[in-house]
């Protein structure tokens, strides 16, 4: 499939009422082929959809579902799980944001903060244009200012967005790492960080970066 299919394909997505004929959208002809195109060519799609100069909002339209968002989480450094719909007619949902918040918390010191989100939705978003429905491994996501000192000497960022709880490190079993790190960079959603040593991809709802 050509620039042009990719484009004509996400310009039929933004044309179109989503939130009212989502189904009807979802079983476009065009659109499974971009989808089937997509999933066989790997992370030489990640760079053709870069390549469409298209904005943000229309490259995820056909990603981020309009009337219910369901995450699997799985912490690492705990063991805790968590499948939930977070986000349900509009509204995200406190009792799982909540719960999700927990899970995500500083594992050095117990402390949680709300996380931001836009951070889940972009997750939920990679998943759908991977067409995967599956756990996401959480390595790291909120820290206290105490603990990203602590860290300093590891690599933490002096102003990291895990501090704001707009960040996480995460992986996806099943899915190449560098892959996962393709995919986020190329739907420009905020920062993104590569760290094939460690085993996990970063990423945050801050200003676009790559490292």
């Amino acid at each position: 499939m050509c620039n042009g299919s990719l484009r004509q394909v996400f310009n039929l997505l933004t044309d179109k009422d989503i939130g009212q004929s989502e189904q009807d959208l979802l079983q476009h002809p065009q659109v499974n082929e971009a989808r089937r195109w997509f999933l066989s060519a790997g992370t030489g799609a990640v760079v053709a959809l870069a390549a469409t100069g298209l904005p943000f909002s229309a490259r995820a339209a056909i990603s981020l579902p309009i009337h219910e968002r369901k995450i699997k989480l799985v912490n690492r450094q705990t063991g805790e799980t968590l499948e939930t719909i977070y986000f349900q007619d509009g509204a995200y949902l406190e009792e799982p944001m909540t719960q999700i918040n927990r899970l995500m918390r500083d594992h050095h010191s117990g402390a949680v903060t709300k996380i931001d989100p836009n951070l889940l939705d972009l997750l939920v978003k990679v998943e759908a244009l991977l067409d995967r429905k599956g756990e996401i491994t959480v390595t790291s996501a909120y820290r206290t200012a105490r603990t990203n000192r602590r860290l300093r000497s590891e690599g933490a960022a002096k102003q990291s967005m895990h501090v704001k709880g707009q960040a996480v490190d995460i992986r996806m079993p099943g899915i190449h790492l560098k892959a996962l790190r393709d995919l986020a960079t190329a739907l420009r959603a905020g920062g993104v960080g590569y760290y094939p040593r460690s085993n996990f991809v970063h990423l945050d709802t801050g200003n676009i970066r790559y490292w």
